[in-house]
């Protein structure tokens, strides 16, 4: 009897990473179509999105561009753990109102701060490049400040949208030889934490 049980688990583990493995190839999707599944309220369909934007490279970096101002909010963790995640920021939950005012407050990811994230990834060449997918700046004591809040996530577009002025003059390869990322926390007062 213990025999069966253990193979019937085995094998509804191994149809679980089959169809997990099936999820994860967004090879012929539009960017469009990645970007939706990025917005998934499933993190590790995010995760995958996240992974495949990466994988595309220079390419993708101005159609995220176009991204800006995306309010949605964003349910994957980039890779992180959930545990590491949440230490700095809160996840959403199925409270509206709670979602909308941990947005308001910068405890939340928007669609918006996931692409910052991305196009900065995507300069880095990996996903790890930060310890958390959330913005900072230092105060004027030189204590790091952590969240999303309006304020920041304004300064960091900026400071993006000056860089991609560079990245389409002087490419990707050329800019991350000279180690000119899209954010800079001298530089632009913000950076990923």
């Amino acid at each position: 009897m213990k025999l069966i049980c253990v193979s019937v688990v085995m094998f509804l583990i191994m149809m679980f990473i089959s169809s997990v493995h099936g999820q994860s190839n967004f090879e012929g999707d539009s960017d469009e179509q990645l970007y939706n599944a990025l917005s998934a309220t499933c993190y590790e369909r995010a995760d995958l999105a996240a992974t495949e934007f990466l994988k595309r490279g220079e390419r993708v970096i101005p159609f995220l561009l176009s991204k800006k101002g995306d309010k949605k909010l964003f349910f994957g963790t980039l890779h992180r753990s959930l545990f590491e995640v949440s230490q700095i920021v809160f996840d959403p939950t199925n409270d509206l109102e709670n979602n909308k005012r941990l947005l308001k407050s910068g405890d939340l990811r928007s669609m918006e701060v996931a692409t910052l994230f991305l196009i900065n990834a995507i300069f880095h060449e990996l996903l790890y490049f930060s310890q958390t997918p959330n913005l900072h700046y230092e105060t004027s004591e030189g204590y790091p400040k952590v969240g999303n809040k309006a304020h920041l996530i304004k300064k960091a577009w900026k400071a993006v949208d000056k860089w991609a002025i560079q990245l389409k003059s002087k490419g990707l390869a050329e800019l991350q030889r000279q180690e000119i990322a899209p954010l800079d926390l001298e530089r632009d007062g913000v950076d990923f934490y």
